[in-house]
This record gives structure tokens, C-alpha cells and sequence, in this order.
């Protein structure tokens, strides 16, 4: 439907599994969200959620099935803002970037909070009858999501559910670590558990020629971070001002 968000068709991953990919990421449909409604993390959005009712629920999820994205609501592969006009049309408001909390932000909250709840369990207990396994490993930025983790161990798909720790970005320095332990070392991949993993990890950063990187201090931590901030405060405004330009042209 051309005034949903989302539409039908769940992709195939390996060996069948359902999954999707980039840019149909149910991360970046739950990040898109959170920039719309002005908030700085999705923890943040995640927490405003009860506080609303999902009325917009049917909105970005059609009923039947998970989801594509419709990549004419969404900036995030071309431009510098997560959503653009079209985004701010479906829901007759633009993007509340510097708005004060409303009863509309937490309907959309929880509205977003709903589909990303339906469409979680909907993979898990895909995966549970293709699978017919009892033990679910859960990572990514997704998996930070605890109310969402909590419909999945209740739901009961999984007699087992184990959630990476660092679930977000920086779990890729694990993932990294062990890459370059197996490809770069010849090192082969067998007894997979936790203290086979840590004694790995362990041998690899006491080897001699393992290099590091310096941690910056606090206060460099902290002007980086106003570098960026400010980086990104103004190609955001940079795109507003030439979509502004663009639109007087027309």
C-alpha cells in the first residue's frame, strides 16, 4: 500500500531462515523512529513507548506479514536525515527534533514499539518450527530492546534465550577479534562455548606482535564528540537549507 511504511515480504537468509537486509532493517526503521520523534537513543524511545497507545500501528505495518521498507518515507541511504517530507506527511507532523514531549511522540512510540514487537516474534517462532532448536542466540542493536526480549521468552519458542552483552555496534570488536584470530592465524573455529571463546580471546591480545590502539582520554572522548556533534548538526542543517532551496525553485 503506498501510505504504509513497510509492506509484505520476508527475505530469505542462510539456509532458509528469514532475516533482511540492508536497507530493509528493522534497526534502522526503530532508529528512524526515534530521530522523528527527536530522541537521542532508541533506549530512549524504548522507554517513552508505554507511556502512548500504538494508533499508528496499522500505519507502518501491513497485517500480513513482515516487512520491506518503502524507501520513499526514508533519507538514510541518499541524504542526511533518517526520514524526509513524506515521513513527516504520513503522520501530519514533521520531524519533532526540538519539540517538547507531547501525547503525539509517545503514540508514535508505542506505535513503532508494537510493530517491532509483532515482527520479532514473528521471526523467532519462524525460526523455532524451521529449526525445530530449543537454544536462541540473540545480537545486534535490535537485541537491546528488552521489552521486545521479554514477548520472546515469554512467547516460549525457545526453552533458551542468550543475549550478546554488547548487542550494538561495538559488539563488532568481538566479532572482529575473532575474524582476524581464524582468517589471519589460521586459527580453525571448534569449541564454541564462553570459555573456549575468553581463553581465545585471552591468547590472541598476549601475542608480541598484537598491536593496540591508545584509548583517548575523557576530555579527548569529549571533544571528539562535540567535533561530530556539531559535524552533524550542520549537514543536517546544510540538507534542510537545499531541500528549502529546492522547494522555492518548484
Amino acid at each position: 500500500m503506498d501510505d504504509d511504511l513497510s509492506r509484505n515480504g520476508l527475505r530469505q537468509g542462510p539456509g532458509g531462515v528469514p532475516g533482511d537486509s540492508f536497507p530493509h532493517s528493522l534497526g534502522l526503521l526503530y532508529s528512524a523512529f526515534t530521530y522523528f520523534t527527536g530522541n537521542s537513543g532508541e533506549y530512549k524511545l524504548m522507554g517513552l513507548a508505554p507511556y502512548g497507545q500504538p494508533k499508528y500501528k496499522k500505519l507502518i505495518l501491513e497485517p500480513d506479514g513482515s516487512f520491506w521498507l518503502d524507501l520513499s518515507y526514508f533519507d538514510y541511504c541518499t541524504g542526511l536525515t533518517m526520514t524526509n517530507e513524506c515521513f513527516s506527511a504520513l503522520f501530519g507532523e514533521p520531524a519533532q527534533l526540538d519539540a517538547l514531549l507531547t501525547e503525539f511522540h509517545m503514540d508514535v512510540a508505542a506505535s513503532i514499539q508494537a510493530v517491532l514487537d509483532e515482527v520479532v516474534l514473528r521471526l523467532t517462532r519462524s525460526l523455532a518450527e524451521k529449526t525445530r532448536i530449543k537454544n536462541l542466540c540473540l545480537a545486534g542493536g535490535v537485541a537491546l530492546n528488552c521489552i521486545a526480549n521479554g514477548k520472546v521468552l515469554r512467547d516460549g519458542a525457545f526453552q533458551n534465550i542468550w543475549i550478546q552483552p554488547a548487542a550494538g555496534d561495538a559488539g563488532g570488536a568481538i566479532g572482529s577479534a575473532f575474524a582476524a584470530f581464524h582468517l589471519f592465524k589460521g586459527q580453525p573455529r571448534k569449541n564454541k562455548n564462553d570459555a573456549a571463546d575468553a581463553e581465545a580471546i585471552c591468547e590472541a591480545v598476549r601475542r608480541p606482535t598484537i598491536r593496540f590502539v591508545q584509548v583517548k582520554s575523557a576530555e579527548q572522548q569529549a571533544q571528539l564528540m562535540q567535533h561530530r556533534t556539531r559535524d552533524l548538526l550542520m549537514r543536517q542543517r546544510t540538507g534542510v537549507d537545499h531541500r528549502s532551496e529546492r522547494t522555492r525553485r518548484l
